[in-house]
């Protein structure tokens, strides 16, 4: 009261509200004074004037008039973060908004902890502390360091080096302040250096499994000390690196290390990072550098697969080539390309030669038998050769390249079934010396026959595969191949899918008379989803029962006999495979009786209503 008393009167402004802008401790008493100015006076005085706190009006026994022109109000237990608390003048039935302040309630500072420095050598030092609980009000926080018993506030580059600081951190606000305790830190436990650089990563000539890394150590470090560095290498067909560690001085200003060990003919990454021996902080890794290994010829043949086309008039028959790297360990390394050599079977002095970048090729061979084999090369040599038998065109082989179902020979059987996981394919042979086979597969409507997938299998009548690999809903063809030697012998073939649905919708022509023959089109195979098992014709008079009647998946047209002459009906048919489905719209017809053939053609939509197999 005694510092409004004092205020100059010219200092007061028409209204005014004191202390403006408080910052209380939370949960305290909050007490707020209102001034009138001369403006108001003597019509009104302090007895017109209310309080709100934000929007609320403040009960009229927390008021105290304290003269005419001054009220004063008491909140208890102020809880909010922040509030705004407001001085009306009422009068004759009006409040007009005088003035008003910002309130915040928060909390003394907590004593900082956990204070933990980074220095960067002649650049910067960095340290962070915990600081409690929120104040929710403006905090500032001072970081000291101490020698001896000197004590000092610092910035860069008025950073000298010394052992023996230690860190200290005071936080203060209105309420009060707290200081942490001085921790000692060494400044050479709290060092972290810039990356190093590496300068060359080098394979030596003449000397494979071998990489020089020449990197340089970062020049603004401590002096006179030890370092540990670690050199991390990683070959680009793998997702795993290794780590080597080196012990180097910071007098040394470049350092050399051999990676040994390494794949031949294999491209290697490298990044390399230090840290002080005494320090907790590692540098980061530096920028990653490449470099191969010396090649070495590849040392495992490819995986070789053929795909043979029906013979042009002219007597040539293209047969695509396709082949895969093995996924051996270690890797084949850096290949340049792939050379192939063909001949006709009974000519060896004809042999034809290509090369190419590509894992895939042509071929246009004439229809007796060819020998052909592929090898991969690079800079030190070429990989053995892999090596497939084409047949003669009256051989018995699976020629063409539309599906043909031979008959089978050394293949009994085939099945196809899934698991949760997996895609599996067994097969039963009849000639139990055949212990090679090649499992082929593709989608039914593929014509590019680079797009078929292949795997050879070995003392096993049994393949799998995950199933991700298949789309669901299509039908694929499977193929398995025995081999003898060079030589692939006839395939057993099937059709499969390794997930079905609901059937499509497909098209129909209605021809109507008292007897009415319902003709529907067959189903085209990229809209199945399954393999058809056979159709249901569901057809309902006006009022009457519905009735149905089944034919086999080859029929595309029922007579339905007996209909009532004059009777509108409802028709709808369901195509049907194994895995069950739901009805489509209905379409309606109406039979009339005439002698001569009077035709009405009708849409009917058809849905495939999938049944559950059993």
């Amino acid at each position: 009261i005694s510092l409004i008393l004092l205020l100059d009167e010219k200092s007061i402004r028409d209204a005014d509200i004191f202390p403006s802008s408080p910052e209380i401790e939370r949960g305290s008493t909050l007490k707020l004074f209102c001034v009138l100015g001369k403006h108001y006076t003597p019509q009104r005085n302090a007895s017109h004037i209310i309080w709100k706190l934000n929007h609320e009006l403040i009960a009229q026994e927390n008021y105290n008039i304290v003269n005419e022109t001054v009220s004063s109000v008491i909140i208890h237990n102020f809880t909010y973060n922040k509030a705004h608390v407001k001085c009306f003048i009422k009068y004759l039935g009006k409040e007009q908004l005088l003035v008003h302040t910002e309130v915040k309630s928060g909390f003394p500072p907590d004593t900082p902890g956990n204070i933990s420095c980074i220095y960067y050598f002649n650049v910067e030092l960095t340290c962070n502390w915990t600081s409690g609980r929120e104040t929710n009000l403006t905090t500032t926080y001072t970081l000291y360091r101490k020698i001896k018993t000197e004590s000092c506030s610092f910035r860069h580059p008025n950073i000298p080096f010394s052992t023996s600081f230690c860190f200290q951190v005071k936080a203060q606000n209105v309420l009060g302040e707290a200081i942490s305790e001085c921790v000692p830190i060494t400044m050479e436990s709290i060092e972290k250096f810039e990356p190093p650089e590496i300068l060359s990563v080098k394979k030596i000539a003449g000397i494979k499994q071998l990489l020089t890394v020449t990197w340089k150590i970062p020049e603004d470090i401590l002096p006179a000390q030890y370092l540990n560095c670690q050199v991390r290498y990683r070959n680009l067909y793998s997702n795993s690196s290794e780590i080597d560690n080196v012990a180097v001085t910071s007098e040394e200003k470049v350092v050399s290390l051999n990676l040994t060990g390494l794949w031949d003919s294999t491209e290697y990454s490298v990044a390399v990072r230090c840290i002080g021996v005494e320090s907790k902080f590692w540098s980061e890794w530096c920028r990653e550098k490449t470099a191969s290994t010396e090649d070495k010829a590849p040392s495992g043949k490819v995986d070789l697969w053929r795909i043979i086309n029906s013979s042009h008039p002219a007597g040539n028959r293209p047969v695509h080539l396709m082949w895969k790297l093995l996924g051996n360990i270690p890797h084949p390394g850096r290949i340049l390309g792939y050379k192939i050599q063909y001949f006709p079977e009974n000519n060896a002095a004809l042999q034809m030669t290509k090369i190419t970048t590509n894992k895939k090729i042509v071929l246009p061979l004439k229809e007796e038998a060819y020998i052909i084999s592929v090898t991969a090369y690079n800079s030190a040599g070429s990989s053995p050769a892999a090596v497939l038998r084409i047949p003669s065109t009256d051989e018995k082989q699976l020629l063409t390249f539309s599906v043909k179902f031979l008959a089978p020979e050394i293949i009994e059987t085939v099945r196809t079934f899934t698991t949760n996981e997996e895609m599996i394919v067994e097969w039963i042979t009849s000639e139990p010396e055949v212990t090679e086979y090649v499992v082929e597969w593709y989608e039914e409507l593929e014509t590019d026959p680079f797009s078929r997938s292949w795997q050879y299998i070995s003392n096993s009548t049994k393949w799998k595969a995950n199933k991700k690999i298949f789309k669901p809903f299509v039908c694929y063809n499977m193929s398995v191949y025995p081999l003898y030697g060079d030589k692939v012998a006839a395939p057993y073939s099937i059709q499969t899918y390794v997930q079905e649905k609901e059937g499509p919708v497909a098209d129909t022509d209605v021809l109507g008379k008292n007897e009415v023959v319902i003709k529907w089109e067959e189903i085209s195979k990229d809209k199945r989803n399954g393999f058809i098992t056979n159709y249901t014709i569901f057809y309902k008079p006006e009022g009457g029962k519905e009735l149905n009647e089944t034919v086999n998946s080859d029929v595309l047209h029922h007579r339905l006999k007996s209909l009532q002459a004059n009777t509108q009906y409802t028709v709808y048919i369901m195509a049907s495979n194994r895995a069950g489905g739901t009805n489509k719209e209905d379409i309606i017809f109406i039979a009339i009786p005439v002698g001569l053939s009077m035709f009405f053609l009708l849409g009917l939509w058809i849905t495939c209503i999938l049944k559950k197999h059993m």
